[in-house]
């Protein structure tokens, strides 16, 4: 657990473990908010496929939705069964483990006009502790319950403990959460059939 703000501002790929793609995590900054990375992630959030259908969508409240994670991890309603490709999960939940980092840098005047922009309209200034760790634990806490009862706990106690998974308790540990699902993603047989559905959703997912 670190004792030291975290540095980025929002990650993307965070438990990706396509092999077909990097599986590093690429994270915005705030010494690099002009990047290529930070202004293709805040640029225009509606026409990016990292904020469809998450909480940045118009007249949604990011503190409020990404505490129920009911909300995050559902799948949406389709009416034709061969359609969408289950990423609107992946996509809520990539969007919430973001926003205690984001809303901690909008409250500190951290982020540039830009992100800004974007941010405020979906993450009040006046986040308070009790949101932020709610938040924190919604996207926590389904994670170490699909490790603990996995088949094979051990192999992913140490990555998916709550001391590996927050660096405090209102501020989720994005290398961390990287990390513990990573495991669960490739741990197939030791992770699945007695995981949490609702994570299995993601990690199946993150494998491609």
């Amino acid at each position: 657990m670190s004792t030291e703000r975290p540095d980025p501002i929002f990650c993307t790929k965070i438990g990706d473990t396509n092999p077909n793609t990097p599986n590093e995590l690429q994270c915005c900054s705030p010494n690099t908010q002009n990047s290529t990375l930070c202004r293709s992630i805040f640029s225009n959030p509606l026409n990016s496929d990292i904020f469809t259908g998450t909480c940045f969508a118009p007249g949604h409240d990011c503190l409020a939705d990404c505490q129920h994670p009911r909300l995050i991890y559902s799948s949406k309603v389709q009416d034709d069964y061969e359609d969408g490709n289950g990423s609107a999960p992946k996509n809520r939940y990539l969007a919430c483990v973001n926003v205690p980092n984001m809303a901690g840098y909008l409250r500190q005047d951290v982020l540039g006009p830009n992100i800004t922009s974007q941010v405020e309209p979906h993450i009040s200034r006046n986040a308070t502790k009790k949101q932020l760790q709610g938040i924190s634990y919604a996207v926590t806490e389904c994670l170490a319950a699909t490790c603990r009862n996995s088949r094979k706990p051990g192999k992913c106690k140490k990555q998916c403990s709550g001391v590996s998974l927050l660096w405090n308790q209102t501020t989720p540990d994005i290398q961390g959460i990287d990390q513990c699902l990573d495991t669960l993603c490739q741990g197939e047989y030791n992770s699945l059939p007695y995981a949490d559905s609702d994570v299995v959703g993601i990690g199946v997912g993150r494998r491609g």
